[in-house]
């Protein structure tokens, strides 16, 4: 397995798969680079700002500030990559020549999403058990609270398409955060 920095991360090296019909009656196209492998990116140290890691509240997710312009570019980049991607395979994929690229850009969930004063990313926890370590366990409540950065490992696994939608699954396999004097690592799953 081989893990990359997302800001050396070349978009038009990622490969989509011709999407599969899951059990929920979506479609998921699978992701990789060129050379096989998957696409498991070491971001850079961003800034905490929202999380969810209450899995009877809802959807679980961690928010990042994007202040980091190169890493947002990148981000960026993918997004018009896997647009451009589902638009020049429209007609093996769904059968439909009649698709604008502006209907497929329309259904794009990007997850770049608006922050207050800045845009933020989006990650989703790839499991509803989540240890957290620092010699011993501890809740995610006490490792978030009062951490002001993180560093994520995050897998592109590929892209969901559902009726009308279609959106990228970006998951967060591990997180290191760190406080004013400490750094704990806590990880999602084995990859």
């Amino acid at each position: 397995m081989r893990i990359q920095r997302a800001v050396d991360l070349r978009p038009e090296s990622i490969t989509f798969k011709s999407p599969q019909k899951t059990a929920d009656n979506n479609y998921r196209s699978a992701t990789c680079l060129e050379d096989g492998s998957m696409v498991i990116l070491q971001m850079p140290p961003m800034k905490l700002d929202a999380y969810n890691l209450d899995p009877d509240s809802g959807r679980l997710f961690v928010d990042f500030k994007l202040t980091n312009n190169e890493l947002y570019q990148v981000l960026r980049r993918v997004d018009s990559h896997t647009i451009q991607t589902v638009f020049n395979n429209r007609m093996s994929w769904f059968s439909v020549g009649d698709v604008s690229m502006a209907s497929v850009e329309d259904s794009y969930s990007s997850p770049i999403i608006k922050g207050a004063d800045a845009p933020l990313v989006r990650f989703r926890p790839n499991a509803v058990e989540t240890a957290f370590f620092v010699n011993k366990s501890l809740s995610d409540a006490q490792c978030m609270e009062g951490c002001p950065m993180a560093t994520a490992i995050v897998q592109l696994r590929g892209l969901t398409l559902f009726k009308d939608s279609m959106s990228p699954e970006w998951v967060l396999h591990s997180l290191k955060v760190t406080k004013a004097t400490t750094t704990e690592q806590f990880e999602f799953s084995e990859l």
